[in-house]
């Protein structure tokens, strides 16, 4: 506040500032921390919490760091001690998150638990559990978050915001040497370049795409944006950000769960797959696994 109140900081710089601070309450687990406790150890594990957009976490260690310079300028704390002489935020985000890669065979155990989630499955026929249909439609349950997670990774690796803004009229129903497919087409919202995925109609892809094309009311086929008339660019994403950081908490913990049934089977199988670190992922760490994988 101190920091703030003397640099007559613009109203969006404070709320930059606070939203940093908010960040670290939550991680630290009380409101009274001296700046110094933030020292380069806390800060790597700090961003490693962190399930937010790499342009936010740069937020943060940009205000971490001025409120670091403010307390060196008066006296406050040990300059020697300051933790970004040594950390660089983006060469740590890109070792640990950006080209973290979840394999082939996770992915496909991620779908097959997303699955068993939302549906009751007895050979080739199937249905929706009891009110599945209901909690897909609440961006903030599990079993759209992970729907989530796996239509970035589906479609082309597309990021949190091009799901989020994906319209009904760009997706329509084809047929490919007498086969059934949906066809999606849009632009990626940053660099405008044209997107065409193809998937074959069958179950997954019916509950990934099709039920919701049914259940939209504002034109978006996911419910990630609570739209409003007038609302802003920059409101939309706070609400994609915010339906980010939710949906990679429930695919960490999906996959949590995921390797105590790897291990499961590795004990009783005799097998030797290893589990994945699925406490390494972000929201972004769908499109780096599509084009690894």
């Amino acid at each position: 506040n101190r920091l703030m109140d003397e640099r007559w900081l613009a109203d969006k710089t404070r709320k930059r500032y606070m939203y940093g601070y908010r960040k670290l309450v939550d991680y630290i687990g009380r409101e009274d921390f001296i700046i110094d406790e933030l020292n380069i150890g806390f800060i790597k594990d700090f961003m490693r919490y962190l399930s937010v957009a790499d342009s936010a976490k740069r937020d943060i260690c940009a205000c971490i760091a001025s409120v670091w310079h403010y307390g060196i300028s008066k006296k406050l704390v040990d300059a020697s001690e300051y933790p970004f002489n040594e950390f660089k935020f983006t060469q740590k985000y890109r070792d640990n998150c950006r080209d973290y890669c979840i394999d082939l065979v996770n992915m496909k155990k991620l779908r097959e638990y997303w699955l068993d989630m939302v549906t009751v499955r007895n050979g080739s026929r199937w249905s929706y559990k009891d009110g599945a249909l209901d909690r897909l439609q609440k961006r903030t349950s599990k079993e759209f978050g992970i729907c989530y997670f796996l239509a970035m990774y589906y479609l082309n690796g597309s990021a949190p915001t091009d799901i989020a803004r994906l319209k009904v009229e760009n997706v329509s129903r084809i047929m490919i040497d007498g086969e059934d497919y949906y066809k999606v087409e849009f632009n990626r919202q940053k660099t405008h370049t044209s997107v065409s995925v193809r998937l074959k109609r069958n179950m997954f892809s019916i509950v990934l795409l099709e039920h919701f094309l049914g259940m939209s009311r504002s034109g978006y086929v996911y419910p990630v944006i609570n739209w409003k008339d007038g609302m802003s660019y920059v409101q939309l994403q706070k609400s994609i950000d915010k339906c980010g950081e939710k949906a990679i908490k429930w695919v960490r913990e999906a996959f949590e769960e995921i390797n105590q049934e790897t291990i499961r089977k590795n004990v009783e199988e005799g097998l030797e797959e290893p589990p994945v670190d699925g406490q390494k992922g972000v929201l972004y760490t769908a499109r780096h696994s599509l084009a690894s994988n």
